[in-house]
């Protein structure tokens, strides 16, 4: 399953990765593991207001962020006009216009295809 939470905090980027990581250790994830092994709870930091940000630890915008369906329909639902850094097309817009034939499903209260 796949969601997207706008949250406020305090602190930088890298402060709100760190707390991110702290809760999937809390959740039982292994501080080492085989890259898209399963695991038990996987938060990443999409967007931080307009920051940018392009370190070893962290990239912000989410690099995979225009090309996931499964990132864009739920971010879609939550704030269709944003229009994330360094692109110039609504978070919509790039939904309307991906090439990703994966099939998303609104699983809340009025389940529809987001395709």
């Amino acid at each position: 399953m796949n969601a997207v939470a706008e949250l406020a905090t305090g602190g930088t980027p890298l402060d709100c990765l760190r707390r991110l990581r702290a809760l999937e250790r809390a959740a039982g994830r292994p501080d080492q593991r085989r890259r898209f092994a399963p695991r038990v709870l996987d938060l990443d930091l999409l967007l931080f207001g307009a920051a940018r940000v392009d370190t070893p630890e962290l990239r912000l915008p989410h690099p995979g962020l225009a090309q996931r369906r499964f990132v864009l329909a739920p971010l879609a639902e939550l704030a269709p006009g944003l229009v994330p850094p360094g692109e110039t097309r609504s978070v919509a817009e790039l939904l309307r216009d991906l090439d990703d034939p994966l099939r998303v499903a609104n699983l809340g209260p009025a389940t529809e295809d987001l395709r």
